[in-house]
């Protein structure tokens, strides 16, 4: 099975937030105003926060600056990943999904290499065999450790003299032992 190009797929009928009945859009989106509803479908369609900055009338020259600031407002931001999850949901996109179909790719024959290599990374980050992370766990062994030397390290105060030439009364008791 050779992997299709995803531009020449056919759209699903229901990729397109357009399509969706008023019973199917999330509660998020619903309570957005006209504005932010074009641009979450604009963003939705495109993936692009400047295109969909354009989309509902911001100019050229600070629509990249409104698409992100817009990405960050906390409603907007719910609404789209609200109608991201509605789109999965009816076009049966699941993880198992996703999962079945790299696997696919990484096992087939007839894939060319890079794919399957392309396909063997996606299905291996999935199973983090690629962090990078060092796991700093400190043992109670090693905390004991550091108590001991702290401990130690106190009872063997060395003398300190005030200007006067005295000793201060704490670290007589260590200077004559």
């Amino acid at each position: 099975m050779a992997t299709a190009n995803l531009a020449t797929l056919p759209p699903s009928p229901l990729a397109d937030t357009k399509h969706f009945a008023p019973s199917q859009r999330s509660q998020a989106y619903l309570k957005l105003r006209k504005r932010h509803k074009c641009f979450v479908d604009s963003y939705l369609r495109s993936f692009n926060q400047r295109d969909a900055a354009l989309s509902i009338g911001s100019s050229e020259k600070s629509a990249g600056t409104i698409g992100a600031r817009l990405c960050k407002n906390p409603r907007v931001a719910a609404a789209i990943e609200a109608e991201m999850q509605i789109r999965a949901e009816l076009n049966g996109i699941t993880s198992t999904f996703v999962l079945n179909n790299i696997r696919t790719i990484a096992v087939d024959e007839k894939t060319r290499n890079a794919d399957k290599l392309t396909a063997l990374a996606l299905l291996g980050k999935h199973l983090k065999l690629f962090t990078d992370q060092v796991d700093v766990n400190i043992t109670t062994d090693l905390a004991d450790r550091v108590a001991r030397a702290r401990q130690q390290v106190t009872a063997q105060v060395i003398p300190m003299e005030l200007d006067s030439g005295t000793v201060q009364p704490e670290c007589r008791e260590a200077q004559e032992q």
